[in-house]
C-alpha cells in the first residue's frame, strides 16, 4: 500500500500508484431539492448524506492544499446540516 495514494472519485476514493500523474478537479455537486421533513420521513437522512458529500469534498480539497475551496465546501455542508460535526470541527481547526 505504500506505493499507492487515494484520489477522490465522486463520494469514494480510488487507489492509484504514486508515480501516476493524475489531477482531480472536484465536480460541483448538484442535488435534487431537499425535501421537507413533513413531506418525506427520510428528509433528515437525505440532509446528512448531502452534507457528508460536501464535507468529504471539502476535507479532500484541504488535504490537497486548496484550503479556500475546502472551506467553501465545508460551509456548504453546514448550510445543509447546521449540526454536521465533521464540518464544524474542520472549520474550527482551520480557525474559521
Amino acid at each position: 500500500m505504500k506505493d499507492y495514494r487515494c484520489l477522490p472519485v465522486g463520494l469514494m476514493f480510488k487507489l492509484v500508484r504514486k508515480s501516476d500523474s493524475a489531477v482531480v478537479v472536484p465536480k460541483e455537486l448538484f442535488f435534487h431539492p431537499l425535501p421537507s421533513p413533513e413531506a418525506d420521513p427520510e428528509a433528515e437522512k437525505i440532509r446528512n448524506e448531502y452534507a457528508s458529500a460536501y464535507g468529504n469534498q471539502g476535507v479532500s480539497q484541504i488535504l490537497k492544499g486548496d484550503t479556500v475551496a475546502g472551506i467553501l465546501l465545508l460551509r456548504k455542508a453546514l448550510v445543509i446540516q447546521p449540526s454536521f460535526p465533521a464540518a464544524s470541527e474542520w472549520l474550527k481547526a482551520l480557525g474559521q
